[in-house]
């Protein structure tokens, strides 16, 4: 089908190429047309502008390509201009335009104008949306006010956190925007909830200026890979969350709700203060292998048993490491995941083997599924489940806790599974 689709193309092409006219082949090879809008989002022709000055020179090529735009009226109503920049080493000016309804701009409707060292513009980029006018709430007044609207955004976020927020980075502020969601346009308050208490958040919301529902909502912050030294010196990539540039938590939002892991900072708390470094390359080995290998941990349930956390719900998995001072103990207490340091003779860092981080998160899945009682035969089964998804996820030998126990004897383990 494609190969006939071809030559019959091809041979209309040929058959009439010498009766299309030269302006229309032109503009079909320097103009690409939005899927979406069916309006130019690309336009690579030069337009003669050497005899405009400024923003002129914007508006005459603007109103010179208005049809293709499907703009009836004044262009100059439809855009707007919001900053003009030249480039000293190339002598080209950029002008950034916004697209205008009734005055208000269209949230993510901009363009690019570029202008050469001879004053011609040589192209354009960027998406417009027309017929804007067929929504007619779009000219309405707003019924909800900019705090209110805050006000139903902050709501919604600490829903959606299931927590309180108490302070905010920036002090929240609703801006009218017309806003296209989803083939449809809105009239709509945008706004930013940036917060890092009681977890780090940059939240983007759309309050409908009219009834005040969310159109919709996204976190902004930025998940990254991170790298980072174990205990025992190796090397570790693992996903974390960029706050700013000089602020990287330990917090992965790509699995489930959530892998988050801090540090009780040798006291007897928990969870602790959520990991955080300054340049995304991490030093606490304790906190970089609890981090790593609850990622690692999750990716096996997920991936071998399809289990969406220990939960299968996507449960958050939350992890303590430096819990205490010379604390011999690693455990699941029905919420989280915690390990103490070790006392440099009988267990050294006990977050350092996989199989441990292993073995404490099954503890989770057995309470959330057999829900075992934890003594007699039951509790001796509780520990073996434990142990055998543990050999599962650190499948390199039979050994458990071989990573972590009595650090000054080569070779030695806690138990064999073999």
């Amino acid at each position: 089908m494609k190969k006939s689709v071809f030559a019959v193309t091809l041979s209309f092409a040929l058959g009439t190429s010498t009766f299309l006219p030269l302006a229309a082949q032109a503009e079909s090879e320097s103009i690409v047309f939005s899927a979406e809008w069916d309006t130019p989002e690309f336009i690579g022709e030069e337009f003669e502008a050497e005899d405009l000055d400024g923003e002129d020179k914007v508006w005459g090529f603007l109103e010179q390509h208005q049809d293709s735009f499907r703009i009836d009226g004044e262009v100059r109503e439809h855009f707007k201009v919001l900053d003009e920049v030249t480039d000293k080493e190339t002598d080209m000016t950029h002008y950034r335009v916004q697209e205008m309804y009734e005055g208000i701009p269209v949230f993510g409707y901009q363009q690019t104008i570029h202008v050469n060292e001879d004053g011609n513009i040589t192209s354009f980029l960027g998406n417009y949306a027309p017929n804007l006018a067929d929504n007619d709430k779009l000219t309405k007044k707003p019924k909800l006010k900019s705090d209110k609207a805050v006000k139903e955004a902050i709501k919604d976020l600490e829903n959606e956190i299931d927590e309180k927020v108490e302070k905010f980075e920036v002090k929240p502020k609703g801006n009218l925007y017309v806003y296209i969601h989803e083939d449809q346009s809105y009239l709509a308050y945008e706004m930013e909830l940036n917060f890092l208490d009681p977890q780090p958040g940059r939240w983007k919301y759309f309050i409908d200026a009219h009834s005040g529902d969310v159109i919709n909502k996204y976190n902004m912050l930025h998940e990254i890979t991170g790298t980072g030294t174990g205990v025992l010196g190796d090397t570790k990539s693992f996903e974390v969350t960029k706050v700013s540039n000089t602020n990287y938590t330990a917090k992965d939002t790509t699995r489930g709700k959530g892998i988050e892991t801090y540090t009780a900072q040798n006291r007897y708390t928990q969870p602790g203060t959520l990991g955080s470094d300054s340049d995304n390359d991490w030093t606490d080995g304790a906190l970089v292998d609890a981090h790593a290998y609850a990622q690692a941990t999750y990716d096996y349930y997920k991936n071998t048993h399809n289990r969406n956390s220990f939960d299968n719900k996507g449960a958050k998995i939350i992890s303590t490491v430096h819990y205490g001072r010379n604390d011999n103990r690693a455990f699941w207490n029905g919420v989280q995941m915690t390990y103490g340091d070790g006392d440099g003779r009988r267990f050294g860092q006990l977050s350092a083997g996989l199989d441990v981080v292993a073995h404490e998160l099954t503890h989770g899945v057995t309470e959330r599924t057999a829900g075992l009682i934890y003594e007699n035969e039951s509790g001796a089964l509780n520990e073996s489940m434990s142990d055998i998804f543990a050999a599962m996820v650190d499948n390199d030998d039979w050994l458990i806790g071989e990573d972590v126990y009595t650090p000054g004897t080569p070779g030695d383990a806690l138990r064999s599974l073999e």
